[in-house]
């Protein structure tokens, strides 16, 4: 239940575009929760749609920039402006943060701004960018794991009272699903480094069970180097453009979560929700949260002797579907979610 200090409040929230990951899943999933709780709430898009865009919860109003020079002075005034008519602006990732917090410096709009950090790489990449210092320093930050606000504490050095913890969480879908026969592998994760998607297929091949990737490429160097691999193995399979992968997990056994610096990633919450076993490299949130719980699912190094020995032991000993699931409500459900999101807004108004 919303408090009195939301009673026609309105509220924006702010992504530069809706590609498929965390944040704009989070973006999404948020939007609906808050007008759930009959809060006003709209969207700004800075730069484009994006695949995910017919996702967007059809109560809100979406407003556009379709900016294409980042530094077009009429975007900068029509970004501004859009923001005024609003009493909180929650800014999704570190880019979009950045604009908007430009395009209200340089117009002298006042809006109150919180900036919602889903950076996945602070385990390997703790510096402050310039887009967060002086003029740009957040009043308001929420990170969505404890590294992030710790690292919002000592390296911005922000008031200790304006920064937030909001762990992620996914809107689960109705399905429970039962453990198949087969031995398939699943992981979703899209092409980048800090995937450490090597290393799952090298797994695949050494256990010569089949490994299927749901994630999209772009035009570099590592997705070539991935694909080369790819290539190489009668296991590894990537499927690209699917936006709603929950369907599926039914036809795997497990799942693998190799990233090797993650905040607070979406994916296993997936897993979670929907009762589906996985082995993941131990950083982030989740496992901040879960590893004293479900310690099976859970591998502090990348030896690959140590996975293949925790994967045989997950195949003959999962732990049950119901109880992932119980775990989910407990540490990530939505309505705990929404209940802390407002008491941030609160904290703001």
């Amino acid at each position: 239940m919303k408090s009195s200090k939301l009673s026609n409040r309105k509220i924006l929230q702010v992504i530069d575009r809706l590609e498929v990951g965390g944040a704009e899943r989070v973006f999404l999933d948020l939007t609906s929760l808050l007008l759930n709780q009959n809060v006003k709430t709209d969207t700004l898009l800075i730069s484009g749609k994006g695949p995910l865009f017919e996702k967007i919860d059809g109560r809100a109003k979406k407003h556009f920039l379709s900016r294409k020079w980042k530094y077009n002075p009429l975007k900068i005034f029509q970004c501004a402006n859009i923001c005024s008519k609003y009493d909180i602006v929650h800014i999704h990732m570190r880019h979009t943060y950045a604009y908007v917090r430009l395009a209200q410096i340089l117009t002298f709009k006042k809006f109150k701004i919180v900036f919602h950090d889903h950076y996945g790489d602070i385990a390997i990449d703790a510096k402050v960018p310039f887009t967060l210092k002086w003029l740009f320093k957040p009043k308001y930050y929420i990170g969505v794991s404890l590294s992030l606000t710790d690292w919002a504490t000592s390296r911005l050095n922000l008031d200790a009272q304006r920064i937030f913890l909001l762990r992620n969480t996914i809107i689960p879908s109705d399905n429970f699903i039962r453990l198949p026969s087969n031995n398939d592998l699943l992981m979703i994760s899209n092409i980048r480094p800090t995937k450490n998607i090597e290393f799952a297929i090298q797994i695949a091949n050494e256990l010569r069970r089949k490994l299927t990737i749901y994630g999209n490429t772009t035009s570099s160097k590592y997705n070539e180097e991935i694909k080369n691999l790819i290539n190489a193995s009668v296991y590894v399979e990537v499927i690209e453009g699917e936006n709603n992968i929950q369907p599926f997990f039914k036809n795997y056994s497990l799942a693998l979560h190799t990233a090797v610096s993650e905040t607070g990633p979406l994916v296993l919450l997936e897993y979670i929700a929907n009762g589906l076993p996985f082995l993941a490299y131990e950083v982030g949130e989740v496992a901040y949260l879960l590893k004293d719980e479900i310690p099976e699912c859970f591998i502090k190094t990348l030896n690959i002797s140590d996975w293949e020995e925790k994967i045989s032991f997950l195949t003959h000993t999962p732990p049950s579907p119901r109880k992932l699931v119980k775990l989910f409500e407990k540490y990530f459900g939505p309505d705990a979610y929404i209940r802390q999101c407002l008491d941030i807004y609160n904290q703001i108004l």
